[in-house]
């Protein structure tokens, strides 16, 4: 960027970015997908595996946890989401463990499989219920159909947000 041209974000950015060391990434298993930017090195996980440090730094981390199953009429919330920059430290290996989604159910579903990334986890989705309160998870499961209202599962933390509710039965 030219000085005529370096917006607010763009200093504020170009700063962050000075004071801020990249870690670099030595080995992996588990086979992620590498993809190389202009911006740095991104590994994708999709499933389990660990990544070795070279250096010390930070890396930008987007972590998803496995969505909670559905019930007959209550939707699985969300896996919980976090977007985060995390300090590493140098020569050491971290463990990425992929979670996987609820199954569904009649009355209650599953809640889904936390992820894990180093020391983050991001929380498996809530499950849905039938005519009960859905199930607390990243992001609520639904409530469905019921005679009386029913709440929706609450989200953990800042990961998602609460399921969905019923309002109770409308008599004609």
């Amino acid at each position: 960027m030219s000085a005529k041209t370096l917006t607010r974000r763009g200093l504020r950015d170009s700063l962050v970015s000075a004071a801020r060391t990249r870690a670099t990434v030595t080995g992996t298993t588990g086979s992620p997908s590498v993809t190389y930017t202009q911006l740095g090195t991104a590994y994708e996980f999709t499933g389990s595996g660990t990544f070795t440090t070279g250096s010390a730094g930070t890396i930008e981390a987007l972590v998803i946890a496995g969505g909670g199953g559905g019930s007959y009429e209550g939707g699985g919330g969300a896996g919980g989401y976090i977007r985060t920059t995390l300090t590493l430290a140098a020569s050491t290996t971290y463990t990425v463990t992929i979670g996987a989604g609820g199954a569904g159910g009649t009355s209650t579903g599953v809640v889904g499989t936390d992820t894990i990334c180093g020391p983050l986890v991001a929380r498996g989705g809530g499950g849905g219920r039938y005519q009960l309160a859905g199930l607390t998870g990243g992001s609520g499961g639904g409530s469905g159909y019921a005679a009386d209202p029913t709440a929706g599962g609450a989200a953990i933390g800042q990961q998602g947000n609460d399921g969905g509710a019923h309002v109770g039965a409308v008599n004609a």
